[in-house]
């Protein structure tokens, strides 16, 4: 007779622990199942239509893909699908030809060019996700007096690709995703490093740059990348850098410099879900370049700014924990310098895998604070706190930042910015500074790619990115890279420059 060294259950018990381990499995594999089933029942899709050579969309059953609004902007779309493919190559030339059509207008073109994250895609019937949310960003800067003044015409650009495919607030399965729908941030990160790493989405984005410097003098170009967007935009700007680096001589023989156009003129990552490998790289890269000359980038006048709240538990816990189970097992190496300086001590290189920009102690430069008690006196005080929408109520707020701006005060570690945000009791000062500010914290970056970290009351976590302190704070970004003479307003002439160093 054989004898079991197992506990003898009852058949109640027995049924009782079945029923856990089934539980238990179902837990784990339903996210599994569904985010695999995905595709099959919630297929990669087109949402905007180009024009054929009849001049007539190719899909009417799809909105165009060139948008002029009536509130002052143009919106382009340009489509990518899972594979990193186009959509629609004629998208792309149906921009084109939009940037195009308002440079021969007369107008100074401001291209937004935006890639949107994981809970996104270009859906445009949801007033929840980016699309909606974008096209307030573009009326506002419409509305703005300066731009108005300096007679440009904003255009935005919405780059979309296979973010969240099945968040639908009217369909009755909505709960059943909302586990796949909250764990899919590993699938979907998959297919940002897939598409980050084609040449298409990199010819999009600087093609439009393209257009926009070649047919306007003045042009202006701004790109914006959020969550696993700003990854794949942080991927092309590293290659576009190296690129023109690498074919560009030195301006004579035996000179020592030479320069070179930036990609764009100004780079915000919100909120990135890139590991801090990319911003390592792109850091001390920039680490050689720079100048004081108003035209050029430098530590204090930033071509790249990564953007991350304190509040964002999706890039500061999660990220972490996903990628550090990813990486059981893989050997690293370890780093003794950064940014052409020695460290206190060595660290592993599995801390810049599984580490955001944004919340990497070695990497990030500049903190901000609202400070609620350091009321602006200006008309814009006298407006009301809301928690609505940005446009017209705090339109003025937003036009003081990116046309009023305030000089920078100190130098070197002490040297802080201060623009106007929406306070308790009225329109009150925030100000950004340098993380060693009046300390003796050692700071690795001090370089043209700012990585800057921001409290909830302004960006209240992950996807909070077009809130009113939000926007309000972008557009004192800008004005530091923009900076205006104090006797004058003047369009600017020229794209921003990059001085290579030996």
């Amino acid at each position: 007779m054989t004898t079991s060294f197992l506990p003898q259950l009852s058949r109640k018990a027995r049924h009782r622990s079945t029923i856990r381990l089934s539980i238990a499995w179902l837990a784990w594999a339903y996210p599994a199942m569904l985010m695999t089933a995905a595709p099959v029942y919630f297929p990669d899709r087109q949402y905007h239509s180009a024009f054929g050579n009849d001049g007539k969309l190719k899909n009417e059953k799809l909105p165009s893909c060139v948008e002029h609004d009536s509130r002052g902007f143009d919106l382009l779309f340009v489509e990518f699908d899972e594979r990193g493919d186009f959509w629609d190559r004629d998208q792309l030339a149906d921009g084109s030809r939009a940037i195009k059509g308002q440079a021969s207008n007369g107008k100074q073109i401001l291209l937004i060019e935006y890639v949107h994250g994981w809970h996104n895609n270009a859906l445009d019937n949801d007033p929840g996700r980016d699309v909606d949310r974008f096209r307030q960003l573009l009326s506002v800067v419409a509305r703005s007096e300066l731009v108005k003044k300096l007679n440009y015409r904003v255009v935005g650009a919405y780059l979309g690709w296979r973010g969240e495919m099945f968040r639908n607030n009217s369909n009755p399965l909505t709960f059943a995703f909302w586990i796949p729908h909250t764990t899919s941030f590993y699938p979907e990160k998959h297919i940002g490093t897939e598409i980050g790493s084609l040449p298409m989405i990199t010819e999009a984005i600087f093609w439009l740059v393209h257009e926009a410097r070649h047919n306007s003098p003045a042009a202006r170009t701004i790109l914006i990348g959020h969550s696993f967007g700003a990854m794949v935009l942080e991927n092309a700007i590293a290659q576009a850098v190296a690129s023109s680096v690498a074919g560009t001589p030195y301006e004579g023989k035996g000179a020592a410099t030479s320069s070179v156009y930036t990609p764009a003129d100004l780079v915000l990552l919100l909120n990135s879900a890139a590991d801090s490998m990319r911003a390592k790289g792109l850091e001390e890269m920039l680490s050689r370049m720079g100048s004081s000359a108003s035209r050029f980038i430098n530590a204090d006048r930033p071509l790249v700014i990564s953007i991350t709240s304190t509040g964002d538990s999706a890039t500061g816990t999660f990220f972490p924990i996903g990628t550090g189970l990813a990486n059981l097992g893989r050997g690293f190496r370890s780093y003794k310098r950064l940014n052409f300086r020695q460290l206190p001590e060595q660290v592993s290189q599995r801390y810049f895998l599984t580490h955001t920009p944004g919340h990497n102690d070695y990497l990030f430069s500049h903190t901000v604070s609202v400070d609620n008690n350091q009321i602006v006196p200006s008309i814009a005080a006298q407006l009301p706190v809301s928690s609505e929408p940005l446009p017209a109520r705090f339109a003025r707020i937003f036009d003081e930042n990116i046309s009023q701006p305030i000089p920078s005060e100190g130098k070197g570690k002490d040297r802080v910015w201060r623009f106007r945000s929406v306070g308790k009791q009225g329109v009150c000062w925030s100000t950004i500074r340098p993380v060693n500010y009046h300390s003796d914290k050692i700071v690795y970056n001090k370089t043209a790619y700012w990585i800057v970290e921001v409290p909830p009351e302004i960006i209240k976590d992950h996807g909070d990115i077009f809130n009113q302190q939000a926007l309000c704070l972008y557009a004192a970004l800008f004005r530091i890279d923009n900076p205006l003479k104090a006797t004058a307003v003047e369009i600017p002439q020229g794209p921003r420059l990059m001085q290579l160093q030996r």
